[in-house]
């Protein structure tokens, strides 16, 4: 072991130190088979959890089980990669006890953990940044209590006397150390971690209850055979008739992408940009007739840009720098007015997409949406009857995929996440009716709840005035959705030009 020491000068140090290659030794002289850093991990659990402290884990144990290799002269090796996400979930449960264990152990202390899984690996499903999984600091704890402690029992969702949805809520997010939904009062119903919160019983009342697509009509006046059958010959009003005008318009241009293998290719080799020029460019033309805009044009959230710098002046006169929002995909908006998002994402190698991971579950099912629904309520004064009719709705592109989802808040302070039918545009021809149908209908459908939003934003609000110098607004039926959590922002350095 000393000459492996003596060795150690050659390498960097920073991929390895002498008590790392003592474990390192310990589980190669050990190891039946051919070494892995699987293996290791599986073998010295404890100790890969307890020193992942780096800013990138998988990086950094790549580089200590690469180095200890070389030193030890071992050649013949696996490159089977362990389970990261299971390590990273390890590491922030150890650091959210280690926060409860010590509560006056500085932010600073308690880290930021993410990793960036290798492409390139067998086992590595995608090359997804855990960002997202960021243990909750003090500040964050303070203003979640500081939220939940300002509601009140006769303005929360009531399930039953006595059982309030909010309360449920915030007992589960106290068990999360790291940030969650939960934290910002938004529940997704198709979420599996509310199964142990709420009974079957209960996520069914709380799915139906005032749920906003059950009294949508079906699809327009004309039958799906028919449709089909009359794409090419069937002529409606661009004006009177326009929903059925833009199906067959999208059908005929699917057609046209099928009839010259356009979708094949993309299936294998397209990117984002093809996938929206390609197919979901539909959506966007879905809203011409009601002057919803459809911007694709990589701007910021102004809804979410506005919880961002909410704090920027501060109480003693200091105004910090403009803090950027997120880009998405698409916005939905009408005179400044955000209706509606969506991001595309593209499959990897592993078969599993970042878009998919994080957008879905994080920043459009969630946080993003109801940054635009707590700028609607302002937006008709907080008037709660108005409110409770407002729907943010969201698409969520994956490859060939795509599920529509709405948020709205029927009761309570709680805003509700519902999770739409998945549709896929199929690579081949040959489902297309059973597919691209489906998908047009639920496109619809997503373009009736925003027309009825934009009616609500539009006449739908009865405004109380107030005096000039009112200090106090105490109407009973103003509703106040509290804001999202706000997350650690990083500034990002900008690129110095040579």
């Amino acid at each position: 072991m000393k000459s492996c020491r003596s060795q150690l000068n050659n390498f960097q140090k920073e991929a390895i130190v002498p008590h790392f290659l003592e474990v390192f030794h310990e589980y190669i002289t050990d190891e039946t088979d051919k070494p892995s850093l699987a293996g290791f991990c599986g073998s010295n659990w404890d100790f890969v959890v307890d020193h992942s402290d780096a800013a990138d884990i998988v990086s950094s144990w790549n580089k200590r089980f690469r180095c200890a290799l070389d030193v030890l002269k071992v050649k013949d090796y696996s490159k089977q990669q362990p389970d990261w996400t299971k390590i990273l979930q390890a590491r922030l449960n150890l650091l959210g006890k280690q926060r409860n264990d010590s509560p006056e152990a500085k932010d600073a202390d308690i880290e930021t953990v993410y990793t960036t899984l290798p492409s390139g690996s067998s086992s590595a499903k995608s090359s997804l940044k855990f960002s997202c999984f960021k243990i909750m600091t003090t500040a964050q704890w303070d203003a979640f209590e500081e939220t939940y402690k300002g509601m009140r029992n006769e303005q929360k969702w009531e399930l039953s006397p006595g059982v309030y949805v909010e309360d449920r809520m915030y007992t589960f997010a106290k068990s999360c150390v790291y940030e969650h939904p939960a934290h910002s009062f938004i529940i997704g119903l198709s979420d599996s971690c509310w199964e142990s919160v709420f009974t079957r019983e209960e996520r069914d009342q709380l799915l139906r209850y005032k749920a906003p697509y059950h009294n949508l009509c079906t699809w327009a006046q004309v039958t799906v055979d028919e449709l089909w059958r009359t794409s090419q010959q069937r002529i409606f009003d661009p004006v009177q008739q326009f929903d059925e005008d833009w199906s067959k318009r999208s059908i005929t241009d699917l057609l046209s992408s099928y009839r010259w293998g356009v979708i094949s290719r993309i299936e294998k080799t397209g990117l984002e940009r093809d996938l929206v020029m390609r197919f979901w460019r539909c959506i966007d033309m879905c809203f011409d007739d009601i002057q919803v805009e459809t911007k694709r044009s990589n701007q910021h959230w102004i809804d979410t840009s506005v919880r961002y710098n909410e704090g920027r002046l501060s109480a003693d006169g200091m105004l910090w720098p403009k803090a950027q929002a997120v880009k998405p995909d698409l916005i939905l908006c009408k005179d400044g007015i955000e209706y509606g998002c969506a991001e595309v994402g593209f499959l990897d190698d592993g078969g599993v997409d970042t878009e998919e991971l994080i957008e879905k579950n994080l920043r459009i099912a969630k946080k993003i949406m109801k940054d635009m629904l707590v700028q609607g309520a302002r937006n008709l004064n907080s008037d709660a009857q108005s409110t409770r009719q407002l729907r943010i709705v969201g698409f969520s592109h994956t490859h060939l995929h795509t599920t529509p989802l709405v948020m709205d808040s029927p009761a309570g302070y709680v805003c509700r996440v519902l999770r739409m039918t998945e549709h896929r545009i199929p690579p081949q021809p040959s489902v297309f009716w059973k597919c691209v149908i489906p998908f047009l209908e639920s496109v619809w459908k997503i373009k009736r709840l925003v027309k009825r939003s934009v009616e609500v934003n539009e006449g739908g609000t009865t405004k109380r005035q107030m005096s000039d110098f009112e200090l106090f607004d105490d109407r009973k039926d103003k509703m106040l959705i509290p804001s999202c959590m706000m997350s650690p922002i990083t500034p990002v350095k900008k690129r110095k030009r040579k």
